[in-house]
């Protein structure tokens, strides 16, 4: 018993059933928004490092059109054409009218050495799964393919671009306008240089003429963006 002199210990009063589910509320909360954050930055670091490869390949694709024995695939000549006149003879207008050439770019594994980038030109213009399986491709990163897409620069527009074969001198009040065939001949083209605009798609082996996949489609017109527009300028 008791003593009554005693003070007596305050009894504890446990938590109710509706200060738990607040807590609980709280915590679930918090863990959501944390979650959110996480996810963001885990996303950011993905188009970073996208970015950074995309641009990577622009540049690597830069220069091998300067050199175009560098590009696995691409038409070969034992005349030692300058590889301006090559490019050149690739923009020359297909049968069903599209100007521009698709180049692929992908890294490919090689054992005990670090993998190295590959640019290639696919003769069907577009590089298939099918394909990618051959020998010639061994060791690629399908996860790494770009598509290049490479046709005449806005930045030629309202330039004389064509030669009189007559005087050897830039045709009069002929200028070219976006959508205009060059001269099937290098020799009637007046510049020293070759305006290029290259359009990057990340590449999922679909067909050629919807490149990139639907991530990157613009909502408002269904076309499918390119994750960045360079200038790559060609000197003769």
């Amino acid at each position: 018993m008791p003593h009554p002199l005693l003070p007596k210990k305050p009894r504890r009063r446990a938590f109710s059933l509706v200060e738990v589910v607040l807590a609980l509320g709280v915590v679930a909360a918090a863990v959501l928004v944390l979650i959110g954050i996480l996810g963001t930055t885990f996303t950011s670091a993905r188009e970073v490092a996208m970015q950074h490869r995309a641009v990577n390949a622009v540049s690597l694709l830069s220069g091998a059109l300067q050199n175009a024995s560098g590009i696995k695939g691409a038409p070969t000549t034992s005349d030692g054409t300058p590889a301006f006149e090559r490019v050149y003879r690739l923009l020359q207008p297909k049968s069903d009218g599209t100007q521009f050439i698709d180049f692929f770019v992908y890294q490919k594994s090689q054992e005990k050495t670090p993998s190295v980038p590959v640019v290639y030109y696919a003769a069907s213009g577009n590089f298939t799964m099918a394909e990618s399986m051959g020998a010639e491709h061994e060791g690629i990163d399908r996860s790494t393919v770009f598509r290049l897409r490479v046709r005449v620069s806005a930045m030629l527009k309202d330039k004389l671009y064509e030669l009189d074969p007559a005087t050897f001198e830039p045709k009069a009040g002929v200028k070219w306008s976006v959508g205009t065939p060059l001269p099937s001949s290098v020799d009637n083209y007046a510049l020293a240089y070759l305006p290029l605009s290259v359009e990057l798609y990340p590449h999922d082996f679909t067909e050629a003429t919807n490149p990139g996949t639907a991530a990157n489609v613009d909502p408002a017109t269904a076309k499918v963006l390119p994750l960045i527009t360079a200038p790559v300028v060609l000197n003769r």
